[in-house]
């Protein structure tokens, strides 16, 4: 929904997604706002721009509130998104000068779920899916070893003799295969793997009595990557608690726990036939022998087998949060809350 400059996206909208990140929800359903990330590989953070650029020098980046504190993107990254109740994108002026001049951005005002008064409810929730390339037809149209060895032969490019020479020298070395014919081999459906699995499971558990409420909800993500060796895994533990002490007065914590863990593939991410590339690899190379195996360094170059160079120079890293607020709330009289 949209009131003046204000736009809400409910937990509705959020759960209906299987995504590694709530911010990667709202794409589509903020008019103005814009999410991308510079890479496919899992858990990339997004870059959230709000109207645009704003500035050539400064931050373009949004301010983000959890629960009314300001915090880092990358703590919504590091959310379970089934514990978000609504996300709040101010825009204009008026609907962010509460916040200064860190609001020059936008405001992203994220609200956690809470609990309710009545009996205890439990959710369990799991989600799958499998994620491939989009669109594979420009991969499809490269050339096979014959039609390109022949494209060299007819344009000039390369003469006969040095065609010949070539494939001379490839059989010699054992670069063929089993029945001695020459490789032709797609290296995209090496590079790049389709149906990659993801799935995410959620335990939550909320309810309260007349005078407090509480909401506990524990939550797994896995997803794999496409290309080699990617991956993004993260475990959430959340704790939301509201007492009311007297009829004046009334306070509350929130308490969130995350791990999550990534791994990137730096040798495929760059702009190189070892990378991102690679589907310009020539198709009479293969990272198999002639034996079926896969070899350290794929026959008859220099390149180090891409699953091999994962394993030998791991991109990994592990990140612990904490995220701890809580509040007071007193109402001295009747329409007047003061609340720290």
């Amino acid at each position: 929904t949209t009131v003046g400059s204000i736009t809400k996206v409910s937990s509705k909208s959020i759960e209906a997604r299987p995504q590694s990140s709530a911010l990667e929800s709202l794409q589509g359903q903020v008019p103005g706002l814009q999410v991308y990330t510079s890479s496919g590989d899992p858990g990339t953070q997004q870059s959230i721009r709000l109207h645009g650029i704003g500035s050539l020098t400064a931050s373009n980046t949004p301010l983000y509130i959890l629960d009314g504190v300001a915090v880092e993107a990358r703590t919504i990254l590091a959310m379970n998104p089934n514990d978000i109740e609504s996300i709040n994108v101010l825009k204009d002026a008026s609907a962010t000068s509460i916040y200064g001049s860190r609001a020059a951005n936008g405001v992203i005002y994220v609200t956690s779920k809470r609990g309710s008064t009545g009996n205890a409810v439990i959710k369990v929730r799991g989600q799958y899916g499998v994620s491939s390339m989009a669109d594979k037809s420009f991969h499809n149209a490269m050339m096979s070893t014959d039609q390109l060895l022949s494209f060299w032969e007819e344009t000039g490019m390369r003469s006969a003799a040095y065609i010949e020479n070539l494939k001379n020298t490839l059989k010699k070395n054992g670069i063929t295969q089993a029945d001695g014919s020459l490789h032709n081999f797609r290296w995209i459906d090496y590079m790049q793997k389709d149906d990659r699995p993801s799935w995410q499971a959620d335990l939550s558990i909320s309810g309260g009595s007349k005078n407090s409420t509480y909401y506990v909800s524990a939550g797994a993500y896995d997803e794999q990557g496409t290309a080699p060796g990617t991956y993004f895994k993260r475990y959430t533990l959340r704790s939301n608690t509201d007492s009311r002490v007297t009829n004046w007065f009334r306070f509350g914590t929130n308490i969130q726990l995350t791990l999550d863990k990534r791994q990137t593939n730096p040798n495929y991410a760059t702009n190189a036939t070892g990378g991102g590339l690679s589907f310009l690899r020539a198709p009479y190379y293969s990272p198999y022998d002639k034996d079926g195996n896969e070899p350290d360094i794929i026959p008859g170059t220099s390149w180090a087998n891409p699953y091999y160079y994962m394993d030998t120079h791991k991109d990994e890293y592990k990140r612990y949060g904490i995220n701890v607020n809580a509040y007071a709330e007193i109402q001295p009289i009747q329409n007047l809350k003061i609340k720290s």
